[in-house]
């Protein structure tokens, strides 16, 4: 990955299934998701592959949306309310799931609402992915702040894992939590709004955020402990004090947990209360993962911690970590 210059995110907008219905809180989300704050809830209207109601981590408000298109730009329409007015961002980006974009079912319905305003943008920039392409984007937009070629940048992001369509995928790769599989990852969504500027070194800020990769695939038979690669990238932040907040995913397959093994067992030793698992909260969320992670990871350097890190993993290997600073 690219040189990475430190970015501030000087404002959120959180869509997420812990807000009050019609009332959006970034602030009051972050402060339930240090809390663990349990959401799940059977959906009443959408059945499960095993014949009950589904599972999951909803957004209130949007219960009776079907159509995937409709629901993710609810949630987007809702997190870039929360964010609020920017006076004349510099670029306005639109990160959705690759299931919205190129080659997918829903590209021309998804570009059609775009233009028509209903993501609550007009974006200057379109992307379709996960959290490699989140990743990517917040590296070049360091890279412009820090060359002067940008003054700030908005990036909204939605996704959702809860629309009838996405359920019935889930089930089909057996990824769907069922009576049979009930560790598979809890199907959430979210939308989320950042307002990212040149790093404020008086705040918390984003210091680091690198790439690190393991070629082995989490799913293949007799394959060693994943997530050995994230010891030394870890180690790069330099020495964490006690009181280091650790922003870790463990819902879902057997790897993440593993991984969390390492840390716990190669980087530094945590309190109980020095790990943070937003997806306790809001479940699998798709694309806004690392964003939803990261403003997780300021609001405990808010909250007195010194360090905050974390990181996102992907089947295909990949590991993308982050460390927020305390001024």
């Amino acid at each position: 990955m690219t040189q990475f210059n430190p970015l501030s995110i000087a404002g959120v907008g959180l869509a997420t299934a812990l807000d009050a219905e019609g009332a959006p809180d970034a602030t009051a989300a972050l402060a339930e998701i240090l809390a663990g704050t349990p959401t799940k809830r059977r959906h009443p209207n959408f059945i499960g592959a095993d014949g009950i109601q589904q599972l999951c981590a909803p957004v209130m408000d949007c219960l009776n949306t079907r159509d995937l298109v409709d629901r993710t730009a609810h949630l987007a329409r809702i997190a870039h309310a929360d964010l609020g007015g920017i006076a004349r961002p510099g670029r306005t980006l639109l990160l959705l799931s690759a299931l919205l974009g190129p080659g997918a079912p829903f590209v021309d319905k998804t570009h059609q609402m775009i233009q028509a305003g209903a993501f609550g943008v007009i974006p200057d920039e379109i992307y379709f992915g996960g959290a490699a392409e989140a990743a990517g984007l917040l590296v070049r937009m360091s890279e412009d702040i820090g060359a002067g070629r940008l003054q700030s940048a908005v990036l909204v992001c939605a996704d959702t894992r809860i629309a009838p369509f996405v359920l019935d995928l889930m089930a089909a790769q057996n990824l769907a939590p069922v009576r049979a599989a009930k560790y598979q990852p809890l199907p959430g969504e979210a939308g989320i709004a950042i307002h990212v500027t040149a790093a404020n070194t008086t705040q918390p800020h984003v210091s680091d955020l690198l790439l690190s990769h393991e070629p082995a695939d989490p799913t293949a038979p007799g394959r060693g402990l994943m997530g050995l690669s994230l010891g030394p990238a870890l180690k790069s932040f330099g020495d964490l004090p006690p009181g280091t907040k650790v922003i870790a995913d463990t819902d879902g397959p057997r790897h993440k947990a593993e991984e969390l093994g390492v840390v716990l067992g190669s980087v530094l030793s945590l309190e109980d209360e020095d790990l943070v698992v937003p997806s306790l909260s809001l479940g699998a969320v798709g694309c806004p993962t690392l964003l939803v992670f990261l403003v997780t990871a300021i609001e405990c350097v808010e909250g007195g911690a010194p360090v905050a890190i974390g990181w996102v993993s992907g089947l295909q290997g990949a590991r993308y970590l982050f460390c927020v600073r305390a001024p």
